[in-house]
């Protein structure tokens, strides 16, 4: 799948997709790993979700 329509399920899917997804993108790098950052700025810092920690884990991943 693309990174462009993982990018779209992600900010449309449920909760439990998008943990789904995110691994998806990770993987991709260069194509997913700016779509997750730019979807981790745009969601709401309250409340405290699985999907931001996922997204923060994701990325910490990537860096290392």
């Amino acid at each position: 799948m693309q990174a462009t329509e993982l990018a779209n399920q992600l900010a449309r899917e449920s909760e439990t997709n998008q943990l789904l997804i995110i691994p998806q993108l990770a993987q991709m790098e260069a194509e997913g790993l700016p779509i997750l950052m730019d979807f981790l700025r745009s969601a709401p810092l309250e409340p405290v979700s699985l999907v931001r920690g996922k997204l923060y884990q994701s990325l910490y991943s990537a860096n290392t």
